[in-house]
């Protein structure tokens, strides 16, 4: 489960059946009006070929897909993060009056607070690429979906009150009838669609085999290599790439300057910021230039409270592509590019200066953090999407160096996977746990 949500097994029983477009539309009459004097939503489960633009829905206002498969409310707002190439997602829409919020897989992938979008009442359209798919449609006036309704919907199929709600149950004929509590709405397959059994479906999410540490947020609380244990770990340095991805769990009392992980190689810092006031902002520091010309990529999540929940975070230098992305949740949410600044600071033949779980490199002062670890990996080479996916299901490729936290005593912790024997020290404010992530 992911912080309480259920798994995908469920799904196939639940969708019976999807739309496939091949050139045709669907088209809705009688819709609400969905103007930006109010809130609305709109959600569903889709299917896209790549590189192809679709239109999940426009009346006036369009919500879709570009090019680049990216989500977007036309002439507002992008997602930054691109949708799965050959693979189901859901896609929500919402507006609270005031905030545009994109949700991909149940995570933010895009917000703004300029003047929304409005979507006319009464007659509508969605036309999908062809080779695409819709398997849900739902749309509201008057509600914006929080976050927890759009994961449940993503994880559980927990259907929230709409005005319009397309389950795509029927399997034949050209009307899809609206399980909504809006009246006198019509919604009608055009030529060149078609019913297919196709539908959602993938393998239930397992909780993450590790054991955790609690770190107490002081100069005690980390977790450091011993002198063995950093000149082992220079052996990170020389692939094609460094990954580095862990499972944090926030408590509260964490700021801007407090650091769950921090990697230093006498240059480039790499550097894991917490959230402030546990908004949910987390970034990954100095992982492009050196460390007096700073560049940031933050990783946002408007609007959620991070604290007391567990969440993979993730970095990963592409050194041949001169690429840095950042990942939560296995979703990809930053992609800087720049070649000059990856050569010239991930090289092969790094020296380790510092590694350090719990704190800032140096253990400087106030860089301690507050809260739990579990699983912390890293890997000579960079991380694809499929990584990611794999990696936030507990599947990911063999790690070069990875603690699992699952000794539950001691002083010294062995990796308990990869090629670098790096031992780490436990200080006396890190307290051994039996909890585990689920993902």
């Amino acid at each position: 489960m992911l912080r309480g949500y259920g798994s995908f097994r469920h799904l196939a029983a639940d969708l019976y059946s999807s739309v496939r477009f091949s050139g045709g539309s669907v088209s809705h009459t009688g819709m609400p009006a969905l103007p930006t004097s109010a809130p609305y939503s709109l959600m569903v489960w889709g299917f896209s070929p790549p590189g192809v633009s679709s239109t999940i829905y426009s009346a006036g206002g369009s919500f879709g897909i570009t090019s680049g498969n990216l989500l977007s409310v036309t002439g507002l707002l992008n997602s930054a993060v691109p949708l799965p190439l050959g693979d189901w997602w859901t896609a929500a829409l919402t507006f609270d009056g005031t905030v545009t919020t994109l949700y991909q897989d149940g995570e933010i992938v895009g917000v703004t607070s300029s003047p929304g979008v409005a979507f006319t009442g009464g007659n509508a359209t969605t036309t999908m690429a062809s080779g695409g798919a819709l398997s849900q449609f739902i749309a509201t006036a008057g509600v914006c979906f929080t976050q927890d309704q759009v994961r449940r919907f993503h994880y559980d199929n927990v259907q929230p009150s709409a005005d319009v709600n397309l389950r795509m149950l029927e399997g034949l004929g050209t009307a899809l009838a609206n399980s909504g509590s809006l009246a006198g709405t019509a919604h009608t397959m055009g030529v060149n669609t078609s019913w297919t059994p196709d539908v959602p479906k993938m393998p239930a999410l397992v909780a993450i085999d590790s054991g955790s540490m609690v770190l107490d947020g002081t100069t005690n609380g980390t977790l450091t290599p011993n002198a063995g244990g950093l000149t082992a770990l220079a052996g990170i340095y020389g692939g094609s790439g460094i990954t580095l991805a862990m499972w944090i769990k926030p408590h509260p009392g964490n700021d801007g300057s407090r650091y769950p992980v921090a990697l230093s190689n006498g240059t480039t810092l790499l550097r894991a910021i917490a959230d402030a006031a546990g908004v949910g902002n987390f970034q990954w520091s100095n992982v492009r230039a050196s460390v007096s010309s700073a560049v940031t990529n933050q990783i946002a999540r408007p609007r959620v409270s991070s604290v007391g929940q567990w969440m993979r975070l993730g970095v990963s230098v592409d050194v041949i592509n001169g690429v840095i992305e950042t990942a939560l949740d296995r979703v990809i949410q930053t992609r800087d590019v720049n070649v000059a600044h990856v050569a010239a600071n991930w090289y092969a033949g790094s020296t380790v200066a510092d590694f350090r779980i719990g704190a800032g490199a140096g253990n400087g002062a106030n860089s301690q953090w507050f809260g739990r670890v579990a699983d912390v990996a890293m890997w000579r080479r960079p991380f694809t999407r499929d990584d990611w996916a794999a990696d936030f299901r507990g599947a990911s490729p063999v790690a070069d160096v990875r603690w699992r936290f699952r000794n539950g005593f001691g002083t010294t912790l062995a990796p308990s996977e990869g090629a670098i024997s790096a031992n780490l020290s436990v200080g006396t404010g890190v307290a051994w746990s039996t909890e585990s992530p689920r993902a």
